[in-house]
């Protein structure tokens, strides 16, 4: 929702609300994604074990490796790393996300994780993202969904402020796209759409 105030010659604008974007499960595999970014959280110093960079390294060919050598991305929380692939992969864009140490993670975490993704994926009009959530996130999976759909949600939420014109911050992204390394997939995308309800 916007409100125009004029006061004098000078316009006040407020904006509230979310911008429609999907949010669903998915099952396919890295080299079968079609959209603007993928998103991958890393846990620290784990990561380049896991199948699913593993994957992407190949469809990048190589260069996602070399990469996060060369900027000592190590997967701790804060720290994000993108890399743009200029060949014939599906990937477009691959975005690493630190979730920090897997072994003091815990699900509500991604509530902050998801909101992050969705927040850069906007900062670089993305319409598209596909957010992939490692094994080790997923000890309760139904939890994990609920909160990564909440984060999601809220990260491309516009809260309410107040300012003297448009601030340029478009809400491109239109689908996100997630998967979950747990089943059964009906339960957890009920568990996304309770997410996106508290969100």
């Amino acid at each position: 929702m916007s409100l125009f105030l004029l006061a004098g010659r000078k316009s006040i604008f407020t904006e509230t609300g979310s911008q429609t974007m999907k949010i669903h499960l998915s099952d396919q595999k890295i080299n079968q994604i079609e959209a603007d970014i993928c998103a991958l959280l890393c846990f620290e110093n784990a990561f380049k074990k896991e199948k699913f960079f593993q994957e992407a390294n190949k469809q990048s060919k190589g260069l996602l490796e070399e990469w996060v050598k060369s900027e000592r991305f190590v997967g701790k929380k804060g720290q994000t790393l993108w890399l743009q692939i200029h060949n014939d992969s599906t990937l477009r864009r691959i975005l690493l996300i630190g979730a920090g140490p897997a072994d003091t993670f815990r699900p509500s975490e991604l509530r902050t994780l998801a909101n992050r993704s969705v927040k850069l994926g906007n900062q670089v009009y993305a319409e598209t993202m596909f957010l992939l959530i490692p094994k080790q996130a997923c000890d309760e999976p139904t939890l994990a969904a609920r909160f990564a759909a909440e984060g999601a949600s809220l990260g491309n939420y516009h809260f309410t402020k107040y300012f003297s014109g448009p601030t340029g911050k478009e809400r491109t992204l239109k689908q996100v796209s997630m998967k979950i390394d747990a089943s059964p997939l009906s339960l957890l995308q009920k568990a996304i759409h309770h997410g996106e309800i508290v969100a």
